[in-house]
């Protein structure tokens, strides 16, 4: 007879062996910090974003962990709603891969989910990022903002316990809502999901007033920014498409900035990187989303091809792998900012 406990401890080793030879599986949420709270994650445009209550994110650079199996990473604050208790960072390390949860799907009305009386399940890490676990739940108060969840009476681990802030509550597989408070160990509030998009839809979406997006480029050289073309030079680390930063007043329209790499044949291109150094007095805004552009065809032949349109990070760079595109030209296109009150500021182009 096999004795319990070898029987246990078999059944262990095929959980973690099967968990190491499956591909890592996506994640949405991860614990701040040391259980300080939680961090929701979503994609958008190429980056991975961790929200959050404003009073889990103590400092402006966190670290998080994501459970089976455990995965790291870490956040930078770049924006911050304290009258809403909530921020956003950007999200940097091996959790990045695990981070798939599209931005945009948080922009559903749940107001037909929040008014029937099924009952939804609070998802949170436990022990240090070991496992997650939901514990059952009902909506008993919903307004424009917020509703409020009682747990089950049924469940022993259905206490809601500290470090439950940003922990989400699920309707089925719908993410409703983030923790933000508690009255006791049954009863929880939370902002919901659809509330969360619209304060930082603004921001993340290039959306606003100061962010058209679609008008007309006017060919105009005398402008600086609506267009600059020129020879790009060699340099140790391939091709420095910008000797100069190059700055300009935002307007609210799209501005090219055109780079030639050859007058004659294609050459081979693996990447390219955009950067803008932080400057410590915020006097200069990046680029947000950077549409890009290469020109694959002949001299007397052009043909633009596009690439991506992917968000430079909130921190200043953008890094796009072409896979040996073979181009005679380069073009930006930059659609929106992140401060649109501020300078635009592109320090470095380069192209290896």
């Amino acid at each position: 007879m096999v004795h319990t406990t070898m029987i246990k401890k078999l059944v262990a080793t095929a959980i973690l062996t099967c968990l190491t030879m499956q591909p890592l599986l996506a994640v949405e949420l991860a614990l701040v910090g040391a259980e300080q709270g939680h961090a929701f994650l979503v994609r958008h445009r190429g980056n991975c974003y961790a929200v959050m209550p404003d009073h889990v994110a103590v400092r402006d650079h966190l670290p998080l962990v994501a459970a089976l199996p455990q995965t790291s990473g870490m956040a930078q604050v770049f924006h911050r709603l304290p009258g809403e208790d909530l921020a956003i960072a950007y999200v940097e390390g091996e959790l990045t891969a695990r981070c798939t949860r599209s931005w945009n799907d948080l922009r559903r009305d749940l107001n037909p989910l929040l008014t029937s009386k099924d009952r939804g399940g609070l998802s949170r890490i436990q022990f240090d990022g070991q496992f997650i676990d939901r514990a059952e739940a009902t909506i008993i108060d919903a307004d424009e903002r917020n509703f409020v969840i009682v747990t089950s009476d049924r469940w022993s681990s259905a206490e809601i316990m500290s470090g439950v802030s940003g922990a989400v509550f699920y309707l089925g597989s719908v993410p409703a809502g983030i923790a933000q408070t508690s009255a006791d160990t049954s009863h929880a509030k939370f902002v919901r999901m659809d509330r969360v998009f619209d304060a930082f839809a603004e921001i993340l979406g290039g959306s606003g007033e100061e962010h058209p997006g679609q008008q007309a480029i006017i060919a105009d050289d005398a402008k600086l920014g609506y267009r600059v073309t020129g020879q790009v030079s060699h340099g140790a680390h391939g091709m420095l498409g910008l000797s100069d930063a190059f700055s300009y007043r935002w307007t609210g329209a799209p501005v090219e900035i055109e780079f030639t790499l050859s007058n004659d044949l294609p050459v081979a291109l693996n990447r390219i990187i955009v950067e803008t150094d932080p400057r410590p007095d915020n006097s200069v805004t990046f680029p947000q989303q950077v549409k890009i552009s290469v020109d694959v065809g002949q001299p007397t032949k052009p043909y633009w091809r596009d690439l991506v349109a992917s968000d430079m990070t909130p921190l200043g760079n953008l890094e796009v792998k072409t896979g040996q595109t073979h181009a005679r030209r380069v073009k930006l296109r930059i659609n929106s900012v992140w401060h649109p009150e501020r300078p635009v500021q592109i320090d470095r182009v380069t192209f290896e």
